[in-house]
């Protein structure tokens, strides 16, 4: 575990969260039912956390597992607020802060994502799948070149 843990952070050095995440994500308003998500927005969302926001600020995450953890029958009295990781559960991180800074912080609430903030305003998204990305990038850089140049 500790020596997968320091390649991760060699493989890392360097990059900053801007170098990974996803800009300007989608967001929705908490105030949103569970089932007009679903029936709605579901399959028009790439991806698998959605940003809860008001007035650009992000005040909770909502992920796919949250959603499915809803019953059908209480979709539509349940608000995509009301599944989502709270406010002051959220891991935030500026889009130049060093990306193995901000591993050791991702919580298990927001399923190891981070919203990246700048003025308190949301301007991107990292997911596990960004790091993993980054650091098979950061493990490539780092390989000998075995002598060619």
């Amino acid at each position: 575990m500790e020596e997968r843990q320091a390649r991760t952070g060699s493989a890392l050095r360097g990059i900053r969260v801007a170098d990974v995440m996803t800009p300007q994500p989608q967001t929705a308003s908490g105030e949103m039912t569970v089932a007009d998500f679903v029936d709605h927005h579901l399959f028009a969302y790439r991806h698998t956390a959605l940003p809860l926001t008001e007035d650009g600020r992000p005040v909770g995450l909502v992920t796919l597992d949250r959603v499915r953890g809803i019953p059908a029958d209480r979709r539509a009295a349940t608000t995509l607020g009301e599944v989502a990781c709270r406010a002051d559960e959220l891991v935030l991180a500026a889009p130049d802060d060093a990306l193995n800074d901000l591993l050791p912080r991702l919580s298990q609430c927001a399923d190891g994502r981070a919203l990246v903030v700048t003025d308190q305003r949301l301007v991107g998204i990292v997911s596990p799948s960004d790091i993993s990305r980054a650091v098979q990038r950061g493990s490539l850089r780092d390989q000998p070149t075995g002598g060619r140049h």
